[in-house]
């Protein structure tokens, strides 16, 4: 597709007075066939709409300012479905293009499509509300749960057609299998093979699309997923003990590592003769998605250091427009949270020295994923949208220590 049919395509799906529609039309459409599949509960289904109203605002702000999910929607189309194994495809997302090209086979609309990834969105933000759900103390705190989703930077990142809606129901299907021990020690109940067999296909899942959808996250969470299994280490060194599913468990992940380690070059779109080391190669990816943010003439975060792990976690601090006071007031809950957590740090230090795997798992990839942004990211947007997901993390985090000092 050349400039001319690109701008001519941008220019008719943007000018398409129907999309509000097709959007609200799919989404009651998907509603009722996840209400009668799941039989969800009273919050699930406030959750639901208050994301998709939410996710209304995406669909007006990308209409109107440029925004990438646009470009993935007019490019997408199904002939990079055929291509999805290309490790080269696979890299750049090819998997976000083929998804947008799938939804165009069924009705060629930008909100049909927006409706679509909304709701796949929704998905990966239920399973970790259901945690919280099944961990909560009381009606009250189920609904302070509640009013953490519906913080609208959470829905207006994960409704849109592109990476950022994809991997956070990646993420969700393998907290899905971390957690899964957490909340069988809470019940007291022994797991069922069928039950294990189904959290080992949601972690499969997870991972694989992780892979498809950003490739570099198969990286942080094979380490995560390893630091969590802290405790399985310790056994096979001392004790040479171990759980047959954690002997089985364990291989895959080291593979995973080692196979996700060899692509690092690749990933960060450098060849293996120009770099020696992996230190060099992220120094020089990250000067290279510096001098891109300032070309690109967006929103350039400037600020570095302990100034810009600031920014990261409680920015933008600006009032300028709607979008800067509604990412300010999340970087405000976002420092309360961290300062909670650190309020509480002997309740955390306690869980560190228990081997907690959930909490083990949260925290690493929490912290992998703020060390991501805070080397790479270097545009407001990009920023605002990739931290939702230690937002998440390590508000669980955050509330399993709080339900554990209230328990105490």
């Amino acid at each position: 597709m050349n400039k001319e049919q690109f701008f001519y395509l941008y220019f008719v799906y943007n000018s398409n007075e129907l999309d509000y529609l097709y959007y609200f039309g799919v989404l009651i459409i998907l509603g009722f066939l996840w209400i009668f599949i799941s039989k969800p509960k009273k919050l699930n289904l406030f959750l639901y709409i208050i994301h998709s109203l939410l996710g209304i605002l995406f669909l007006y702000y990308s209409k109107n300012f440029e925004a990438d999910s646009f470009r993935v929607y007019v490019l997408g189309s199904p002939d990079y479905c055929g291509l999805i194994f290309n490790q080269g495809y696979i890299i750049n997302s090819g998997i976000s293009y083929c998804a947008s090209g799938i939804t165009k086979l069924f009705i060629n609309n930008y909100g049909f499509s927006t409706g679509i990834f909304s709701f796949i969105g929704f998905l990966g933000l239920n399973i970790f509300f259901n945690f919280l759900i099944k961990i909560s103390i009381n009606i009250k705190d189920k609904f302070r749960i509640l009013y953490f989703f519906t913080i609208p930077s959470i829905s207006f990142w994960t409704t849109g057609i592109g990476k950022d809606t994809l991997i956070i129901l990646s993420y969700g299907l393998i907290f899905k299998f971390i957690s899964a021990d957490y909340l069988q020690e809470l019940s007291q109940k022994t797991s069922t093979i069928k039950r294990r067999l189904n959290n080992f296909v949601y972690l499969s899942f997870g991972l694989v699309f992780s892979y498809f959808t950003r490739t570099y996250t198969l990286y942080i969470l094979a380490i995560s997923l390893l630091f969590s299994r802290f405790k399985d280490f310790l056994k096979i060194i001392f004790n040479l003990r171990l759980k047959k599913s954690q002997l089985f468990l364990i291989p895959i992940l080291i593979v995973i590592f080692l196979y996700a380690n060899s692509l690092l070059f690749d990933i960060l779109n450098f060849s293996n003769s120009q770099i020696l080391n992996n230190f060099d190669l992220i120094e020089q990816r990250a000067l290279v998605s510096k001098i891109n943010a300032i070309e690109s003439g967006g929103s350039f975060v400037s600020q570095e250091g302990i100034q810009k792990l600031i920014y990261i976690i409680g920015g933008p601090f600006s009032f300028k427009n709607i979008n800067f006071i509604v990412e300010s007031f999340t970087g405000i809950v976002f420092i309360s949270i961290f300062y909670s957590i650190f309020r509480n740090i002997n309740i955390l230090k306690k869980n560190l020295i228990s081997n907690n795997r959930l909490i083990l798992f949260l925290i690493s990839l929490g912290t992998l994923e703020l060390i991501k942004i805070y080397i790479f990211a270097f545009n407001e947007g990009i920023i605002v949208r990739q931290r939702v997901i230690p937002f998440i993390l390590f508000f669980i985090v955050y509330y399993i220590i709080n339900t554990s000092k209230y328990k105490k």
